[in-house]
């Protein structure tokens, strides 16, 4: 069994990308709730599609997009193939949610959801290596 400090050096870390101050910081502090799981932000999608090929993420919280789902931070961050699992949060509507399917997420999570919902999103998107 491992000790609480070699888990912590493997627990999951995960990028957000999302240009809501209020989603950001609350989703976050919730995340980094989950027992030694870490978090950053980043709001420009350029930089994150580069951090995220860095190989330092597990997973990515990307925002939908507001009025074009298809150029939206999601959308690109999937289309920009990074090999990191992308979990979509999104208020939007069913029919631009199934404009990304074919592009493939990890998962997608509907404004709004609670802790639990979140919770098991990341555990689904995440390696298994890294619970």
């Amino acid at each position: 069994m491992r000790t609480f400090l070699e888990r912590a050096k493997t627990m999951p870390k995960v990028l957000i990308v999302e240009d809501h101050d209020e989603v950001a910081r609350t989703v976050g502090v919730v995340i980094e709730g989950f027992n030694g799981w870490s978090v950053e932000r980043e709001i420009d999608v350029a930089k994150a599609i580069e951090r995220l090929r860095s190989g330092e993420f597990d997973c990515v919280l990307a925002n939908m997009g507001k009025r074009n789902p298809m150029n939206g931070n999601a959308a690109t961050i999937l289309k920009a193939q990074t090999g990191v699992p992308v979990i979509v949060i999104t208020g939007g509507l069913r029919k631009s949610l199934d404009a990304l399917a074919p592009l493939k997420p990890a998962v997608i999570l509907q404004k709004p959801f609670d802790k639990s919902t979140l919770f098991l999103a990341l555990v689904a998107a995440c390696p298994a290596d890294k619970l």
